[in-house]
């Protein structure tokens, strides 16, 4: 498939991002390059000031069309770029509305932002002519999708400020209710979107999920459990009728793959009869073997029977049929850190992650595959590190009358996989530190090393504390050095 078929659910994907606002985003000074070729800005005839906005409003008796424009945002670029450039588009918009584009980065921006609680881009308002807001859009759609929200604006019957006005008055119907989860859902406003959805639930039957208009209301059930579940497993060929086979499946994937991803972890006990009666889901709901539900459950029985070397044999085979779901092949990859394999299972395993590590090549997991890998390969021949909390690294120090020595790394760091790689394998570093220290590593952007970082003002990489067993540092080594350094400074510290 090329990328230009696949260019409509790209964007789609790209538009759908709400990009939160921070003071620490990067503003790029120039945005035309964004998607790889020449922008196209907005067609749109735009004014740039609220009060001349709402004038022109009130003389031409038309809503006012705000987009809140974030230069920096990816989102608000893409809609220029792909929507708001179609001049037959434009023109539609044009004469139903008056168009305003906020610059957010302005102070006339930011004041907007606070009145009218703007916090992610893409967003765009719809007000009346007094500044009231009439309709809210929160995220960017192409042309078809937008144009559909831009139109329930104009009818009361259907814009936000029209269906709460409706609800207010405790005397609606129940396509009032559905237009107003219908617009709480275009504005974002999912507290009030997940009450009312429930509500508007509590009147239909399971058949009617399936209609056209109502698959939002599917995420409501999130249980294999279910009642629902069961009526939806046996009922694929209506919720098809009415909905796109990829949603459908998905859909049938997300009961499962919370459960499923957790024993294929290890986090969970293994549960074969939990496995089997999904297996047997899969087939009456005719997913594929190449499906995430049919892998996971794959991976769940290999390692609940503790075959290690069929597992990693599996993983090489299908599974990279998971990247698509979850990224969930690299979080299974990094749960490989078994405590009973055997000397041709860990040869298998170290055999399968020098792959992994091959088709990760310059990514964040393939890093940190690769640190993994590192630790495998060099297992029991220089610093052995204690895996658990630093709470329990402390008291086990106190217990056993030893410091605490404590590599700061990240995944991305070069030096940091080459002192782990050349430096606390080295035989002499191992039997130096292991003798007067507990030694633990912490990667200072995931888990329990983001407070430590914090905790130790650990601001460069690699950095090496030696503490004391109450966590006193008593030294602190930035960036790489020798491993007749770090026994040297051992030793000093141990005095």
């Amino acid at each position: 498939m090329n990328i230009l078929s696949r260019l409509p659910r790209l964007m789609s994907l790209i538009l759908g991002c709400w990009l939160i606002t921070s003071a620490a985003t990067a503003q790029p000074q120039d945005t035309r390059e964004y998607f790889g070729d020449t922008a196209r800005f907005s067609a749109l005839p735009e004014l740039t000031d609220l009060d001349k906005a709402l004038a022109e409003a009130k003389r031409t008796k038309k809503p006012v069309f705000v987009n809140c424009y974030a230069a920096w945002a990816r989102p608000c670029v893409a809609m220029d770029q792909y929507v708001l450039s179609h001049t037959d588009f434009a023109q539609w918009i044009s004469d139903r509305f008056v168009c305003l584009r906020m610059m957010m980065n302005t102070d006339a921006g930011k004041a907007f932002a606070e009145k009218y609680d703007v916090r992610t881009y893409a967003t765009f308002l719809v007000l009346d002519a007094d500044g009231n807001i009439r309709h809210r859009i929160k995220g960017g759609s192409m042309i078809p999708e937008f144009k559909e929200k831009l139109t329930a604006s104009l009818d009361p019957r259907t814009s936000l400020a029209g269906t709460q006005a409706k609800i207010a008055t405790g005397k609606y119907k129940r396509q009032d209710l559905f237009n107003y989860v219908t617009a709480l859902r275009t504005a974002g406003m999912d507290s009030l979107f997940n009450v009312y959805t429930r509500e508007y639930a509590k009147a239909l039957d399971y058949a009617d999920f399936a209609k056209e208009g109502h698959w939002m209301l599917v995420g409501l059930f999130r249980s294999a459990d279910s009642d629902f579940y069961r009526f939806f497993v046996s009922h694929r060929d209506l919720f098809l009728k009415h909905n796109d086979v990829r949603k459908v499946e998905n859909k049938f994937e997300s009961f499962h793959t919370g459960r499923l991803l957790s024993q294929a972890c290890g986090d969970s006990p293994y549960d074969s009869a939990a496995v089997a009666a999904c297996r047997a889901d899969i087939r009456a709901f005719g997913m594929s073997d190449t499906a995430a539900t049919a892998i996971l459950c794959d991976i769940a029985d290999l390692r609940g029977h503790k075959q290690y070397a069929a597992l990693f044999r599996y993983m090489e085979q299908k599974g990279r049929y998971l990247d698509k779901y979850y990224r969930v092949h690299g979080m299974i990859d990094l749960s490989f850190r078994f405590n009973d394999l055997s000397s041709a299972d860990e040869q298998a395993l170290i055999a399968y992650l020098t792959k992994a590590v091959e088709h990760e090549k310059n990514t964040r997991m393939g890093r940190q595959l690769d640190t993994f890998l590192v630790s495998l390969q060099t297992k029991g021949k220089g610093i052995t590190f204690f895996e658990g909390s630093f709470a329990e690294a402390q008291a086990k120090a106190k217990a056993e009358g030893k410091k605490i020595f404590m590599d700061c790394y990240t995944s991305w760091c070069g030096p940091c996989r080459m002192m782990a790689a050349n430096i606390f394998t080295k035989q002499d570093v191992g039997e130096c530190y292991n003798a007067r220290f507990v030694c633990v590593k912490y990667d200072m952007e995931q888990g329990e090393g983001i407070q430590l970082a914090k905790r130790f003002q650990v601001r460069a990489f690699p950095t090496i504390l030696i503490l004391d067993a109450d966590g006193k540092v008593l030294d602190t080594i930035v960036g790489s050095c020798s491993g007749d350094e770090l026994i040297r400074r051992a030793k000093e510290a141990c005095k």
